[in-house]
């Protein structure tokens, strides 16, 4: 069951101040939609961020399913960027990355390709040596790769 967000505008001070973010996507248009955000000063009463303007879309064609921003996971680094990865369709064996200083500019999106059967959930968490990326293929097995640079 969906649950309708109050509406309430955002001002500079908002971010100055300890936040909460909600990122996610819907099924709105079957998944093209993109990156949505929501945010809360307490983690209980959630706004929506730019009246659910979609911050980040894929670029990237998945084949015949198209162009899809399926479960996306935003992590903030150690040096404060914000870090997006996705994956980009259901039977795709790819996941797509970019990453933003605000939540509003973001990079150019790079894609990655895995030898897995698909790629679903993705997470990425820092390391000592740059981010991994967790995620489990079609038949549910967890996978991890690693990467210094994002490129």
């Amino acid at each position: 069951m969906r649950r309708a967000l109050p509406r309430k505008k955002m001002t500079g001070k908002d971010f100055q101040k300890k936040m909460h973010f909600f990122a996610y996507a819907t099924d709105k248009t079957d998944n093209r939609f993109g990156l949505q955000i929501a945010w809360s000063r307490d983690g209980f009463s959630w706004n929506l961020f730019g009246d659910g303007f979609a911050w980040l879309s894929s670029p990237f064609d998945a084949g015949d399913t198209g162009r899809k921003f399926i479960n996306p996971f935003v992590f903030r680094a150690g040096d404060g960027v914000f870090h997006c990865v996705y994956q980009t369709g259901c039977k795709d064996s790819r996941f797509a990355h970019t990453s933003s200083k605000d939540l509003v500019h973001w990079s150019r999106q790079n894609i990655f390709r895995t030898n897995r059967s698909a790629v679903r959930n993705p997470v990425v968490e820092q390391t000592l040596n740059g981010f991994a990326v967790l995620f489990r293929d079609a038949e549910g097995k967890a996978w991890r790769t690693e990467t210094s640079d994002w490129k």
